[in-house]
């Protein structure tokens, strides 16, 4: 008898009654849910277990298990033996809820389901047929939704008994810090309607406790606002920024279909999930290069990794980097004069437009950035708010072009905008 013969008259005693035992064993071996064959006794020991069950207990192969019955895998060995008992009683149990420890010593909650299989042609007499599915996910989930409830109820009376507003504010933050899952912070600000449509601090309750000032104050255009004034929920990952985590929200052949004339993608580097956005950049212009659609790219250094968001080393650092995954043109931050911003073009293989930005009042200012980023060698300019938010939006897109495509001075875009051009 070969080396593997052994080893499955070991383990795999019951096998040896099925007449396709390859093929049995290859199904049982595939099969997503945790199997093992245990000796008929209290300590359970193993004669089989598949794949799946190893990985659910964290183990790499039943050599592993050696001198460890299902017993010992119980948290709470007590209830292994009330289970025995119950199963010499009934022959057979399904569904039953148990809580395990992994090889780590990790608790985990397993819907378990038994029988006792008895066969007199086999010299092994009886043994345990044992089934195991791994349901901590969903018993946590049940665990926090008793656990919500119970904070709603304790925030309902606090709510209706107190009449103080800061207690009051404080009572939402703790409930919404404890009804979602993975929440960090909560911070709440009052909505003035009056006296200037303000934004006033209310409360800040971190996860360890913290009470203080905000993370971040809002700004007059940002989410908070926004909300505020709408009255509409916005769901985002981060508000630090408006916001840094970007989605995609179109495929590149789609665009393609619809007759799109290239694609756009939103990168902020130095946000938590960079490293997404990054990875799904490199995935797009994959796409792009192979359906001849050119990829701008606006990469903007924007999140808590950046001090600075218009400083030359990072500028440069971000267009490079767009460049590099694979973008046709780069759209990124001025970085406030013609001789920082030449640094950027130069150490960008593609070509570079600048981002307008917020909404200025100096409408002069905007067209020296537009003219000083041109003399830096900028291919051109991608200005939003700053053209369809002006008085006149017809003359501002004007003035914007003769001075990038005519080479107008900055003195002849403002009588462009005067009309006198």
């Amino acid at each position: 008898m070969g080396k593997e013969q052994a080893r499955i008259s070991i383990y795999l005693p019951p096998i040896r009654c099925i007449e396709s035992k390859m093929q049995f064993q290859t199904l049982i071996e595939n099969l997503p849910v945790g199997i093992c064959q245990m000796e008929l006794d209290n300590s359970g020991v193993f004669l089989y277990v598949n794949p799946e069950f190893l990985d659910i207990l964290g183990y790499l192969s039943i050599d592993d298990l050696s001198g460890i019955g299902m017993r010992d895998l119980h948290l709470n060995p007590t209830e292994w033996d009330q289970l025995y008992n119950d199963l010499l009683s009934r022959r057979h149990m399904t569904g039953v809820e148990v809580q395990l420890k992994d090889q780590g010593g990790s608790r985990l909650w397993a819907s378990i389901n038994a029988r006792i299989v008895e066969n007199d042609k086999s010299k092994d007499g009886a043994w345990i047929d044992y089934t195991v599915e791994d349901i901590t996910s969903r018993k946590l989930a049940e665990l926090r939704n008793i656990s919500q409830m119970e904070n709603l109820r304790q925030a309902s009376l606090t709510l209706t008994a107190s009449l103080d507003l800061k207690e009051v504010l404080d009572t939402i933050a703790q409930c919404a810090l404890d009804l979602v899952y993975g929440m960090r912070n909560c911070h709440i600000f009052l909505y003035s309607a009056e006296n200037g449509k303000k934004l006033i601090f209310g409360t800040a309750l971190w996860g360890d406790g913290k009470r203080n000032q905000p993370f971040a104050s809002p700004r007059a255009e940002g989410l908070t606002m926004r909300v505020a004034q709408s009255g509409q929920p916005i769901m985002v990952p981060d508000l630090s920024s408006d916001p840094l985590w970007k989605v995609q929200v179109c495929s590149v052949a789609h665009a393609v279909k619809l007759g799109a004339d290239g694609i756009s993608i939103h990168v902020n580097v130095g946000a938590p999930r960079e490293g997404e956005m990054l990875a799904n950049m490199a995935l797009i212009a994959d796409e792009c290069e192979e359906l001849g659609m050119p990829l701008l790219a606006m990469m903007y250094p924007r999140g808590p990794k950046i001090t600075d968001s218009n400083d030359v080393e990072v500028v440069k650092h971000v267009a490079r980097l767009g460049a590099e995954l694979g973008a046709d043109i780069i759209k990124t931050n001025y970085t406030g004069s013609l001789e920082t911003f030449s640094e950027v073009v130069r150490s960008c293989p593609v070509p570079v437009v600048i981002a307008g930005g917020p909404k200025q009042k100096n409408v002069e200012g905007v067209l020296k950035m537009i003219y000083d980023s041109i003399q830096a060698g900028g291919a051109g300019v991608s200005i939003g708010r700053n053209t369809f938010q002006h008085e006149n939006p017809t003359l501002m897109t004007r003035a914007l072009s003769a001075l990038v495509h005519k080479g107008a001075t900055v003195k002849e875009g403002l009588l462009i905008l005067r009309g006198a051009r």
